[in-house]
């Protein structure tokens, strides 16, 4: 499973890269309802109902902040606002099936599908968060190879992690560039033979001839 998030997280960063922010709506759906299916899980909240059929996006969300309300592991405040969003993962449920490229539909804007996407990602976050006490799982920010190379030729030993603050992306997220780039450009890579590219303190150079 971790490697078709993964392949999720990569496709929504490149098509928020690319400005096409309509292509996001159904992959971030299928990385939400698998997300939140895995926290229901956990907490052993049923996934589907008696009849075998899985429950919805919004009907997990209510669950899981039930869950949150009866053993106060957020605020007042917190089970409120997701209260309210439950309505908002119903819509996106609509947006999904009715305004993305997942059926022949007609499709949302690209102005107000980035607005819907940003809406769902801070949301997902900060489940996440309360899940795994990692805020980023994904980010909406719009950060691509060229700004990771030029951070790393700027920044002489800047780690992995570091680069992921800068950019305000999740740790995950920065390891594949930094892969993808080293695979590409092997004049970015690790400043030293003895540190694992994969590690998250592994500090990154430009080769100097």
């Amino acid at each position: 499973m971790n490697n078709e998030l993964e392949r999720l997280k990569k496709d929504i960063r490149q098509s928020l890269v690319e400005g096409d922010a309509v292509l996001v709506l159904d992959r971030l759906h299928t990385l939400t309802v698998k997300k939140i299916r895995s926290y229901c899980v956990v907490h052993d909240i049923d996934i589907v109902n008696d009849k075998g059929e899985k429950y919805p996006l919004h009907s997990l969300i209510a669950m899981l902040t039930k869950y949150y309300s009866t053993d106060n592991i957020i605020s007042e405040f917190s089970v409120q606002a997701l209260k309210q969003s439950i309505s908002v993962f119903e819509r996106f449920n609509d947006i999904r099936n009715n305004r993305s490229y997942a059926h022949d539909n007609n499709l949302l804007s690209n102005e107000e599908s980035l607005y819907v996407v940003n809406c769902i990602i801070n949301m997902l976050n900060f489940l996440n968060y309360i899940e795994t006490g990692e805020s980023q799982l994904i980010s909406s920010s719009i950060v691509n190879l060229d700004d990771i190379y030029k951070c790393i030729c700027l920044n002489y030993g800047i780690t992995t992690k570091e680069i992921a603050n800068k950019f305000n992306i999740s740790i995950e997220e920065t390891k594949n560039m930094l892969m993808e780039l080293f695979e590409v450009n092997e004049i970015i890579r690790p400043a030293s033979i003895d540190q694992n590219p994969e590690e998250e303190n592994c500090q990154w150079s430009k080769m100097r001839y």
